[in-house]
């Protein structure tokens, strides 16, 4: 697919939802509202800040807020590839101008970053860190990185609560007040409302992916049985499966997970159960969930579907890649393995 991009307009919409300016309603991997093409000045961006389930990629690298694009790139939502080229307009558009130098910036770190370069660039010359950092250090170094991106991204989704849906609650008491214009079923009313509550309904679930409230509100345990069942709610119809879950009753007893390790497994069953309805075409999945006399945390995922081959990093996308790096940050070992009967099994181990 191919778009063209001119001066006139402002901004461009990617998404499922028939109502984006550009709606891929065929790609089951793309979200309702993927990103958005904005125009800034005489450039053009893509941007991606937590609206897509599984990210956008330009020429291959993940879109990490925002990204410049130029004539030739390629932006991929999905499994859809969208070609830019320049417009017929481009050359009346903008002066062509000579490119300068650019000055250095400054960028400023957050302590959890500081921590990190720190370890990182030992040992540092006239520096109190004079030995190496050890693989205990750099490993906590990781996780509280990855913390902190956890929290940022509970600020936003508290922004996006406390603010955007109130201001769509406003917006849907008003249309109770709009008076019909030749439209005496209010149809027209209906519909708008109904629009907006689809938007709120988007932005709930934003929330809940950039800051999952369920490990707070019913714990660990029961985190993982709704990850599970979520995936079924999400996935389309046709690649919808019946699940079991099965977990010790004293499981959060038993292995004293910090918070935000309890976090990491769950972002690792979210992704792993996201994959098994979008490329394993599985229609049982079983997930186990035990623990050791020593406290060891086991957790096993089974299916019927498609095997799955974990060296087949095109397959997966960037999807495996998370999973294997979160493992890392809390020293879990992730295994996939084929059934003889077909199916894969999941299994992901933390030492106690």
């Amino acid at each position: 697919m191919k778009i063209s991009l001119w001066p006139e307009r402002a901004s461009c919409s990617i998404g499922r939802r028939p109502s984006c300016e550009l709606a891929l309603t065929w790609d089951d991997e793309v979200s309702r509202v993927h990103a958005e093409l904005v125009r800034m000045g005489s450039e053009w961006v893509v941007h991606d800040d937590g609206l897509s389930h599984n990210g956008t990629f330009v020429n291959g690298e993940r879109v990490h807020g925002r990204r410049r694009l130029r004539a030739g790139d390629v932006i991929q939502a999905g499994r859809t590839l969208i070609s830019l080229c320049a417009s017929e307009h481009a050359s009346t558009a903008a002066p062509t101008r000579r490119a300068r130098a650019r000055q250095p910036t400054t960028v400023r770190l957050t302590p959890a970053q500081r921590r990190l370069l720190e370890a990182l660039c030992r040992p540092l010359r006239e520096s109190p860190y004079r030995a190496p950092a050890s693989n205990r250090e750099l490993a906590d170094a990781r996780l509280n990185l990855a913390n902190e991106a956890e929290r940022e991204r509970g600020r936003i989704a508290r922004d996006l609560h406390d603010q955007t849906l109130a201001d769509l609650r406003h917006l849907a008491l008003l249309t109770d007040q709009i008076k019909p214009n030749g439209d005496s079923s209010g149809k027209q009313t209906s519909t708008l409302r109904g629009e907006i509550e689809t938007i709120s309904q988007e932005v709930r679930r934003i929330c809940e992916d950039l800051s999952p409230s369920v490990l707070q509100n019913v714990g660990f345990a029961a985190a993982l049985e709704f990850a599970l069942s979520h995936a079924v709610q999400d996935a389309p119809v046709e690649k919808r499966f019946e699940y079991e879950f099965h977990c010790d009753e004293s499981i959060e007893e038993q292995t004293h997970l910090p918070p935000s390790v309890q976090l990491q497994i769950y972002r690792i069953v979210q992704e792993a159960v996201n994959n098994i309805w979008r490329h394993a075409a599985a229609t049982e999945v079983k997930m186990f969930v035990e623990t050791s006399a020593a406290g060891d945390f086991a957790l096993r995922i089974e299916d019927n579907g498609r095997p799955f081959n974990s060296q087949n990093n095109n397959f997966e996308g960037r999807g495996l890649a998370n999973m294997k790096a979160r493992a890392g940050l809390i020293d879990a070992r992730l295994s996939w393995e084929q059934q003889e009967n077909g199916g894969t099994v999941f299994t992901l181990i933390r030492k106690a």
